[in-house]
């Protein structure tokens, strides 16, 4: 409707980021009769038992059960959806050879077809007004999906344009190379990146800091808080006003990003919702089992504190056991869901069978059940009660077994329908060498209720490790004719190891977001979207020009420095 003060026009890009998950892909095969036992390295349980059932029915092999083991998993990050080729290989071998057959990718076989995080291409536009607000916002992007054709979607912050004009384009480059999958996140890092840095150009050109640039544009209210918070933590103010000396060969400077997710768990769809078993035994013991997979984000912990917490007992009684597809029903590891899909068929499972055993209680004290309460490691009233492991012997031989389900969340106005966070990071640079060291990080993230502290925390801190590694040190590097990796290992793709990493702090924001009976809300990938993009912003901050393409390598610093 009017003119821009100040308009701004970048183009940023991004390298292809492989999982690099300490365990590879794998599995252990092995057939009794037309049953196929698996012991595998998954992200989905049940999404592999399905699909190798069919993919085996298709090559005329006679399969009439399929059974997943999955219990515990040396990372995904995205990669192990699928059973793959190589699960599917591995499935015939051994029933070729009617004997057990192990089947585990190399590392060069994990760089190069078990997926990656696509390169991407972004190109924006944008302006603001006189008083820093945001009017326009024109974003056209690529995405480089390899040989699949899909899957290189870039996303970007959209809660800072308000009501400017808005504009998105985005198209998917398909190549003769490696194929892109899901990785953490999926297309956020990448965008944020580009989004962000352009937002630190924008605030540049209109004479602002970009933290109260970002406080008059962003339109969540939660973020607006962590930006506060944060900011006052990490100590902004004072280091953003820092002055790097003139000539000097080590320059610092401070960046800031955002950080946004939109998944809060599901419910398992029409036809068969999550659920768990919970089986209280006779010697006090609670057994707590879902088929799904726990990836290293500490599922099987939450399992536990949730059953122990519901039935009033200390954790170290409750076993809590995942990763068998004979147990009831579970998501896959994806899209932050799978915490706050389970947690509340948890709490349910945990609840039905402590009515039961209270039932139990209630008729051996001869006391009207409603009096009867479950808590402290005791079952009873206030003037009769039994410790729980006397209560749990009268359960008889066999243990008490009940059935919990996830159930839809209130959705009738939800307070804070995502999760929000932010992030703020300091950089050196060596203005001879053109080397980065990421110095220290902070970090915010809300994920609902928070139900194990030091999971919760692990998640955020693991997501800026990896952010520190795709900023500054991760890339790939092809033969321009054949379109091969030639660096498919350890040694010459580069991963952050312990010396590289910043003083890494984080603090958790805990919500009550009321949609479920336990308000845990996703966590996985929310806090990796802002990582590289905080680190780029205080790369600028240092050396007073953008370094617009990951990673920041020495030669694109210098490059950087000589063009400004």
């Amino acid at each position: 409707t009017h003119r821009p003060a100040h308009t701004h026009t970048g183009t940023y890009r991004t390298e292809v980021q492989t999982h690099s998950s300490l365990e590879p892909h794998g599995n252990v095969c092995k057939w009794d009769g037309n049953d196929l036992e698996i012991w595998a390295s998954t992200q989905a349980t049940f999404g592999i038992r399905g699909e190798l059932a069919r993919a085996l029915g298709a090559r005329n092999i006679k399969v009439e059960s399929v059974d997943i083991h999955a219990e515990f998993v040396g990372g995904g990050f995205g990669s192990k959806f699928s059973a793959g080729i190589e699960g599917l290989a591995c499935a015939m071998l051994a029933h070729e050879a009617k004997l057990p057959v192990k089947l585990m990718l190399d590392r060069f076989e994990e760089h190069t077809t078990a997926g990656n995080r696509p390169s991407s291409l972004m190109q924006v536009r944008g302006g603001v007004d006189k008083d820093g607000q945001i009017t326009a916002w024109d974003w056209r992007s690529f995405g480089g999906c390899g040989y699949n054709g899909r899957g290189g979607s870039v996303r970007y912050p959209n809660y800072y344009m308000g009501k400017a004009a808005t504009r998105r384009k985005h198209r998917d480059i398909a190549t003769d190379t490696d194929p892109a999958r899901s990785m953490r996140a999926p297309g956020y890092p990448q965008g944020w990146f580009g989004a962000e840095m352009f937002l630190d150009e924008l605030a540049q050109k209109a004479g602002m800091d970009p933290l109260a640039f970002r406080l008059r544009n962003d339109s969540e209210a939660m973020r607006l808080d962590q930006w506060q918070f944060a900011a006052e933590k990490f100590g902004w103010d004072k280091a953003r006003a820092k002055v790097n000396e003139k000539g000097a060969r080590y320059v610092t400077g401070v960046g800031c990003a955002s950080a946004r997710w939109g998944q809060l768990g599901r419910h398992g769809g029409r036809r068969q919702r999550y659920g768990m078993t919970c089986r209280i035994h006779p010697n006090g013991m609670v057994e707590a089992r879902n088929g799904s997979q726990d990836i290293g984000t500490g599922l099987k912990t939450v399992i536990q504190l949730l059953t122990a917490e519901e039935l009033g007992i200390p954790a170290s009684r409750v076993r809590a056991v995942s990763g068998h597809t004979a147990d009831p029903i579970g998501p896959a590891s994806g899209g932050s869901t799978t915490t706050p899909s389970i947690a509340p068929a948890v709490r349910h499972a945990a609840f039905l069978a402590k009515g039961k055993l209270i039932d139990l209680v209630a008729a051996h004290l001869g006391v009207p059940v409603a009096d009867v309460t479950c808590d402290n490691d005791k079952v009873g009233t206030a003037n009769a009660a039994l410790s729980w492991t006397d209560a749990c012997k009268l359960v008889g031989p066999a243990p008490l077994e009940v059935h919990g389900g996830r159930y839809p969340d209130c959705r009738d106005k939800p307070f804070h329908p995502g999760v929000c966070g932010a992030q703020f990071a300091e950089v050196r640079v060596d203005t001879w060498t053109g080397e980065v060291k990421v110095l220290r990080m902070f970090g915010i993230q809300d994920c609902g209720l928070v139900i194990a502290k030091k999971l919760a925390e692990s998640q955020v801190l693991g997501a800026m490790i990896q952010g520190v590694s795709y900023a500054v040190h991760e890339q790939r590097i092809m033969d321009q004719r054949s379109g091969r990796m030639l660096n498919g290992d350890f040694l010459r793709y580069k991963v952050t190891g312990s010396k590289d990493l910043p003083e890494l702090e984080c603090h958790m924001q805990s919500v009550a977001n009321g949609h479920n009976n336990t308000g845990a809300a996703g966590l996985g990938e929310p806090p990796s979207t802002a990582t590289a993009a905080a680190i780029g912003n205080a790369v600028f901050h240092a050396i007073g020009a953008p370094v617009r393409h990951l990673p920041i390598t020495p030669e694109k610093v210098l490059a950087a420095i000589a063009s400004k």
